[in-house]
């Protein structure tokens, strides 16, 4: 499983990278915006209305889906190891990476198709 744990470890720090970015957008736009609300709270709920999760983020969506066609790509090249892409880039985070773990398990459905032939895209 080497190829997949090379992989892994290359997704996580996309992944982490990715939310590092996004938690600095969304400080820019709490300081950008606070006066225009009366409270924290009102600020925070205006946020997620416009924005969502931090899961929905598009760099956090472009990561996973990078990564989720990268293990179908290793499974399709063969040999004798394969990794179930949704538990590669979904619970091989649990335990190890719990941060990642809940902002990936809090997608409201995974950013992946099957075209015709049935293949992921």
């Amino acid at each position: 499983m080497f190829k997949y744990d090379e992989l892994f470890q290359d997704y996580v720090f996309e992944l982490m990278k990715a939310v590092i970015e996004e938690k600095e957008r969304f400080e820019r736009i709490r300081r950008i915006n606070q006066d225009k609300f009366e409270s924290k709270q009102e600020l925070e709920k205006w946020i997620q209305e416009r924005f969502g999760t931090i899961s929905n983020q598009g760099r956090i969506i472009a990561v996973f889906r990078t990564y989720w066609l990268k293990c179908e790509e290793l499974n399709i090249l063969g040999e004798d190891e394969y990794a179930n892409p949704r538990d590669f880039v979904v619970d091989w985070l649990s335990g190890t990476y719990p941060e990642l773990y809940e902002i990936i398990k809090s997608m409201p459905y995974y950013p992946i198709g099957v075209d015709e032939e049935g293949n992921y895209c």
